[in-house]
């Protein structure tokens, strides 16, 4: 699986607000990419770009092809996304919710009624939710919420998956669990890219960062090159002092409040 999102000269704006300016960005199978930055920096405007439902200036190519060439249902077989606010008010199962992932695929050659329960129960057992399988989806506590979600993205089974801050209703131990699933994917030859508040479980998880400041790229590359004391300055407003942690050997940082 030889993936590629290249992102060439992307500006996005609402009315006469720039949102967006002047992206240009490659991605490969097998990177897990964190988006970071301060609140408005562009961050969710960017991944609904790269999935087609914000209409930009610039291209955004998808394994070489103009991500504009694709139709919706041929475009959904490459890419994922799973929102941080998605709104399900109709009492769905939580297993009905999985299987609409599936959607791509139907009335097509390339699955079966059965395939497609198999998928779905595959995936809500991978997450831990199976037990929730019959509750209503507006029944259910935010965080498990966004579990069942997450195994829907799953079930959707593309090669490219972008998520906006899929651990926002997570209790630490999922939020473990949930990047640890997401770098097991990209280890096994997905793409993957989310936007990410925590930048210490980003640190820890993610092989590439983009720092977005102002609607545009500050900075990327891996976490030394990205968690440097200037640039969390400029984009977080806080000084930081990074040195390598001595149970891990890894990058961390501490607030320096002086």
């Amino acid at each position: 699986m030889n993936l590629s999102l290249s992102v060439k000269d992307l500006c996005f704006s609402i009315g006469q607000r720039e949102i967006l300016h002047d992206i240009n960005l490659d991605f490969f199978s097998g990177e897990f990419v964190g988006l970071i930055g301060p609140n408005g920096s562009g961050k969710s405007t960017f991944l609904k770009c790269l999935n087609g439902i914000n209409t930009f200036e610039g291209q955004v190519l998808v394994n070489g092809q103009s991500l504009h060439t694709f139709e919706s249902k041929a475009l959904a077989h490459e890419i994922s996304l799973m929102n941080q606010e998605t709104s399900i008010t109709f009492p769905f199962s939580c297993r009905d919710v999985v299987l609409m992932g599936r959607y791509p695929y139907s009335k097509t050659a390339l699955t079966t009624p059965e395939k497609d329960a198999a998928a779905a129960n595959q995936y809500m057992k991978k997450i831990g939710i199976n037990h929730l399988r019959d509750q209503k989806i507006n029944a259910i506590s935010g965080g498990e919420r966004q579990r069942v979600l997450l195994a829907k993205l799953l079930a959707q089974e593309t090669g490219i998956l972008l998520l906006d801050e899929p651990i926002s209703s997570l209790d630490i131990k999922y939020q473990e669990e949930t990047f640890g699933l997401l770098r097991e994917l990209s280890q096994n030859g997905k793409l993957v890219i989310c936007s990410v508040h925590d930048l210490h479980i980003a640190i820890k998880y993610c092989t590439r960062l983009v720092l977005l400041h102002h609607g545009q790229v500050m900075a990327s590359g891996d976490c030394t090159a990205v968690i440097r004391p200037a640039f969390i300055h400029e984009a977080f407003e806080v000084n930081i002092q990074t040195y390598t942690n001595p149970v891990n050997g890894t990058l961390d940082f501490l607030i320096d409040e002086n």
